[in-house]
């Protein structure tokens, strides 16, 4: 099996609330269709998770985003 290497955008979010927040975020990109190759969440300060999320195809991350009021910081190359 050959090995794929390709760069892709990442954007980050900082959401409010406990680890439920995390699910509704995640649930909303799963609604818009989107395939997230990876994601990390880190606490921010308290009561406040911040997100990296990294999109096979960010056109639909920012609509899903949009449509659902939600602000993303990015794109960010690695």
């Amino acid at each position: 099996m050959a090995l794929e290497i390709k760069k892709i955008d990442y954007y980050n979010i900082t959401v409010d609330g406990d680890a439920g927040e995390g699910f509704r975020l995640l649930s909303v990109f799963a609604g818009a269709g989107v395939n997230l190759l990876a994601f990390k969440a880190v606490p921010a300060v308290p009561g406040r998770t911040r997100f990296s999320v990294f999109p096979d195809d960010s056109s639909k991350l920012k609509k899903g985003a949009e449509k659902s009021g939600l602000k993303l910081d990015g794109p960010t190359l690695p």
